[in-house]
Protein backbone atom coordinates (compact mmCIF):
# COMPACT_ATOMS: atom_id res chain seq x y z
CA UNK A 1 0.00 0.00 0.00
CA UNK A 2 2.82 2.40 0.84
CA UNK A 3 4.36 1.70 -2.57
CA UNK A 4 1.06 2.44 -4.32
CA UNK A 5 0.59 5.72 -2.40
CA UNK A 6 4.16 6.80 -3.08
CA UNK A 7 3.74 6.09 -6.79
CA UNK A 8 0.49 8.04 -6.88
CA UNK A 9 2.11 10.98 -5.07
CA UNK A 10 5.01 10.98 -7.56
CA UNK A 11 2.63 10.86 -10.51
CA UNK A 12 0.61 13.79 -9.15
CA UNK A 13 3.80 15.77 -8.50
CA UNK A 14 4.98 15.23 -12.07
CA UNK A 15 1.58 16.06 -13.48
CA UNK A 16 1.36 19.41 -11.70
CA UNK A 17 5.00 20.54 -11.95
CA UNK A 18 4.98 23.78 -14.02
CA UNK A 19 6.67 23.35 -17.39
CA UNK A 20 9.39 25.75 -18.56
CA UNK A 21 7.99 28.49 -20.82
CA UNK A 22 8.04 27.38 -24.44
CA UNK A 23 9.60 29.61 -27.06
CA UNK A 24 7.46 30.46 -30.06
CA UNK A 25 8.38 31.74 -33.48
CA UNK A 26 7.91 35.48 -33.63
CA UNK A 27 9.58 36.35 -30.34
CA UNK A 28 12.37 38.07 -32.26
CA UNK A 29 11.57 40.67 -34.92
CA UNK A 30 14.35 42.25 -37.00
CA UNK A 31 13.65 45.34 -39.10
CA UNK A 32 16.07 46.52 -41.77
CA UNK A 33 15.08 49.37 -44.10
CA UNK A 34 17.23 48.41 -47.09
CA UNK A 35 18.28 51.24 -49.37
CA UNK A 36 20.97 52.11 -51.89
CA UNK A 37 24.35 50.42 -52.20
CA UNK A 38 26.32 53.65 -52.52
CA UNK A 39 29.71 52.25 -51.51
CA UNK A 40 31.50 48.95 -52.17
CA UNK A 41 31.83 48.54 -48.40
CA UNK A 42 29.42 49.90 -45.83
CA UNK A 43 27.45 49.34 -42.63
CA UNK A 44 23.68 48.95 -42.93
CA UNK A 45 21.69 49.31 -39.69
CA UNK A 46 18.86 47.19 -38.38
CA UNK A 47 16.72 47.23 -35.25
CA UNK A 48 15.69 44.23 -33.18
CA UNK A 49 12.69 43.71 -30.91
CA UNK A 50 12.62 40.72 -28.58
CA UNK A 51 9.66 39.53 -26.51
CA UNK A 52 11.12 36.56 -24.61
CA UNK A 53 9.06 34.23 -22.41
CA UNK A 54 8.10 35.77 -19.04
CA UNK A 55 11.04 35.97 -16.66
CA UNK A 56 13.61 35.21 -19.36
CA UNK A 57 15.03 38.71 -19.71
CA UNK A 58 18.60 37.70 -20.51
CA UNK A 59 18.84 36.81 -24.20
CA UNK A 60 21.19 36.70 -27.16
CA UNK A 61 20.62 36.05 -30.85
CA UNK A 62 22.85 35.18 -33.79
CA UNK A 63 21.55 36.65 -37.06
CA UNK A 64 22.45 35.71 -40.62
CA UNK A 65 22.04 37.99 -43.64
CA UNK A 66 21.66 36.01 -46.87
CA UNK A 67 22.21 37.75 -50.19
CA UNK A 68 20.11 37.60 -53.37
CA UNK A 69 22.40 34.84 -54.67
CA UNK A 70 21.63 32.62 -51.68
CA UNK A 71 25.06 33.02 -50.11
CA UNK A 72 25.77 34.33 -46.63
CA UNK A 73 26.55 38.05 -46.83
CA UNK A 74 27.21 38.76 -43.14
CA UNK A 75 26.34 37.75 -39.57
CA UNK A 76 25.60 39.72 -36.42
CA UNK A 77 25.45 38.92 -32.70
CA UNK A 78 23.06 40.91 -30.52
CA UNK A 79 22.07 40.55 -26.88
CA UNK A 80 19.74 42.09 -24.31
CA UNK A 81 21.83 45.25 -24.14
CA UNK A 82 21.28 46.03 -27.82
CA UNK A 83 18.38 47.71 -29.58
CA UNK A 84 20.01 47.09 -32.93
CA UNK A 85 23.28 46.81 -34.78
CA UNK A 86 24.56 46.76 -38.36
CA UNK A 87 25.36 44.32 -41.11
CA UNK A 88 28.57 45.00 -43.02
CA UNK A 89 28.40 44.51 -46.78
CA UNK A 90 31.69 44.42 -48.63
CA UNK A 91 31.39 42.13 -51.62
CA UNK A 92 32.87 42.54 -55.10
CA UNK A 93 30.37 43.58 -56.21
CA UNK A 94 27.54 44.06 -53.73
CA UNK A 95 24.44 42.54 -55.27
CA UNK A 96 21.21 44.50 -55.64
CA UNK A 97 18.03 42.65 -54.75
CA UNK A 98 16.35 41.15 -51.70
CA UNK A 99 18.40 40.11 -48.67
CA UNK A 100 16.90 37.73 -46.09
CA UNK A 101 17.50 37.89 -42.34
CA UNK A 102 17.16 34.75 -40.20
CA UNK A 103 18.45 33.84 -36.78
CA UNK A 104 18.07 32.03 -33.50
CA UNK A 105 19.27 32.36 -29.96
CA UNK A 106 18.61 31.72 -26.31
CA UNK A 107 16.68 33.42 -23.51
CA UNK A 108 17.46 32.67 -19.85
CA UNK A 109 15.91 33.49 -16.48
CA UNK A 110 17.70 34.42 -13.26
CA UNK A 111 18.22 30.73 -12.43
CA UNK A 112 19.87 30.17 -15.82
CA UNK A 113 17.00 28.08 -17.08
CA UNK A 114 17.15 28.75 -20.80
CA UNK A 115 14.86 28.26 -23.77
CA UNK A 116 15.49 28.72 -27.50
CA UNK A 117 14.12 31.76 -29.32
CA UNK A 118 13.78 32.22 -33.08
CA UNK A 119 13.77 35.28 -35.30
CA UNK A 120 10.87 35.64 -37.67
CA UNK A 121 12.43 35.68 -41.17
CA UNK A 122 12.46 39.18 -42.61
CA UNK A 123 13.89 40.85 -45.68
CA UNK A 124 15.34 44.10 -46.99
CA UNK A 125 15.74 45.26 -50.57
CA UNK A 126 18.80 47.10 -51.85
CA UNK A 127 19.39 48.69 -55.23
CA UNK A 128 22.33 50.20 -57.08
CA UNK A 129 22.67 53.98 -57.42
CA UNK A 130 20.95 55.42 -60.48
CA UNK A 131 22.54 57.61 -63.14
CA UNK A 132 21.34 60.56 -65.19
CA UNK A 133 22.62 61.16 -68.72
CA UNK A 134 22.35 64.50 -70.52
CA UNK A 135 23.22 65.49 -74.07
CA UNK A 136 23.77 68.71 -76.02
CA UNK A 137 24.56 69.07 -79.73
CA UNK A 138 26.35 71.85 -81.63
CA UNK A 139 25.20 72.82 -84.19
CA UNK A 140 21.57 71.83 -83.77
CA UNK A 141 20.72 72.25 -87.45
CA UNK A 142 23.74 70.88 -89.33
CA UNK A 143 24.10 70.55 -93.08
CA UNK A 144 24.51 67.13 -94.62
CA UNK A 145 28.06 65.91 -94.08
CA UNK A 146 28.79 68.48 -91.36
CA UNK A 147 30.46 67.30 -88.11
CA UNK A 148 28.37 67.64 -84.96
CA UNK A 149 29.86 68.10 -81.51
CA UNK A 150 27.95 66.25 -78.78
CA UNK A 151 28.54 67.11 -75.13
CA UNK A 152 27.54 64.20 -72.89
CA UNK A 153 27.39 64.37 -69.10
CA UNK A 154 26.82 61.47 -66.74
CA UNK A 155 25.84 61.94 -63.10
CA UNK A 156 25.36 59.28 -60.45
CA UNK A 157 23.21 59.16 -57.33
CA UNK A 158 24.89 59.78 -53.98
CA UNK A 159 23.56 60.44 -50.46
CA UNK A 160 23.72 64.23 -51.01
CA UNK A 161 22.37 64.25 -54.58
CA UNK A 162 23.65 63.61 -58.11
CA UNK A 163 27.25 64.35 -59.06
CA UNK A 164 29.43 63.91 -62.14
CA UNK A 165 30.49 60.31 -62.70
CA UNK A 166 34.19 60.04 -63.48
CA UNK A 167 35.28 57.61 -66.19
CA UNK A 168 31.78 56.39 -66.99
CA UNK A 169 31.40 54.47 -70.25
CA UNK A 170 29.21 56.48 -72.65
CA UNK A 171 28.25 56.31 -76.32
CA UNK A 172 25.86 57.70 -78.91
CA UNK A 173 22.95 55.80 -80.39
CA UNK A 174 20.91 56.71 -83.46
CA UNK A 175 17.43 55.53 -84.33
CA UNK A 176 16.68 54.52 -87.87
CA UNK A 177 13.92 52.23 -89.07
CA UNK A 178 12.56 51.96 -85.54
CA UNK A 179 15.69 50.54 -83.86
CA UNK A 180 18.39 52.12 -81.70
CA UNK A 181 21.93 51.32 -82.82
CA UNK A 182 25.32 52.43 -81.55
CA UNK A 183 26.92 55.08 -83.72
CA UNK A 184 30.28 53.62 -84.81
CA UNK A 185 33.32 55.20 -83.21
CA UNK A 186 31.42 57.02 -80.45
CA UNK A 187 32.16 54.83 -77.45
CA UNK A 188 34.29 56.71 -74.93
CA UNK A 189 34.67 57.59 -71.24
CA UNK A 190 33.81 60.71 -69.28
CA UNK A 191 36.53 62.78 -67.66
CA UNK A 192 36.94 63.17 -63.90
CA UNK A 193 33.98 65.57 -63.84
CA UNK A 194 31.62 63.23 -65.68
CA UNK A 195 31.82 64.99 -69.07
CA UNK A 196 32.69 63.69 -72.53
CA UNK A 197 32.81 65.32 -75.97
CA UNK A 198 31.89 63.08 -78.90
CA UNK A 199 32.07 64.10 -82.56
CA UNK A 200 30.00 62.49 -85.28
CA UNK A 201 29.12 63.43 -88.86
CA UNK A 202 25.52 64.15 -89.86
CA UNK A 203 24.68 62.06 -92.92
CA UNK A 204 21.44 63.81 -93.74
CA UNK A 205 17.78 62.89 -93.45
CA UNK A 206 15.66 62.59 -90.33
CA UNK A 207 17.55 60.86 -87.54
CA UNK A 208 17.18 60.67 -83.76
CA UNK A 209 20.23 60.63 -81.50
CA UNK A 210 20.64 59.95 -77.79
CA UNK A 211 23.49 59.33 -75.35
CA UNK A 212 23.77 56.23 -73.17
CA UNK A 213 25.65 55.67 -69.92
CA UNK A 214 26.50 52.00 -69.54
CA UNK A 215 25.59 50.15 -66.36
CA UNK A 216 28.19 48.33 -64.29
CA UNK A 217 28.47 46.51 -60.98
CA UNK A 218 28.35 49.79 -59.03
CA UNK A 219 25.49 51.71 -60.67
CA UNK A 220 22.67 51.46 -63.18
CA UNK A 221 22.81 52.77 -66.72
CA UNK A 222 20.65 55.51 -68.22
CA UNK A 223 19.75 57.21 -71.49
CA UNK A 224 19.48 60.89 -72.30
CA UNK A 225 16.67 62.77 -73.97
CA UNK A 226 16.41 62.35 -77.73
CA UNK A 227 17.67 64.97 -80.19
CA UNK A 228 16.09 64.91 -83.65
CA UNK A 229 17.97 66.10 -86.73
CA UNK A 230 16.15 66.77 -90.00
Amino acid sequence: MRWIVASLTLALTLAFTPAAPAAAAGEVVVTMPGGVLYDPCGDYPFTITVAPPPGHADWWVNLVLTGPDGNEADTAYVDAGDAGSTFFLCEDPNLPGTYTITGSGTACNADYDCVPITATPSSATFRLPMTITRIKARPRDPDKGQPVRFIVTSRDERPAGYFGTPYASVKLQSKRSGAWRTVPGTKTYTNDRGRAVIRARYLGGRVKVRAVTASNSERTGSTSRTITFR
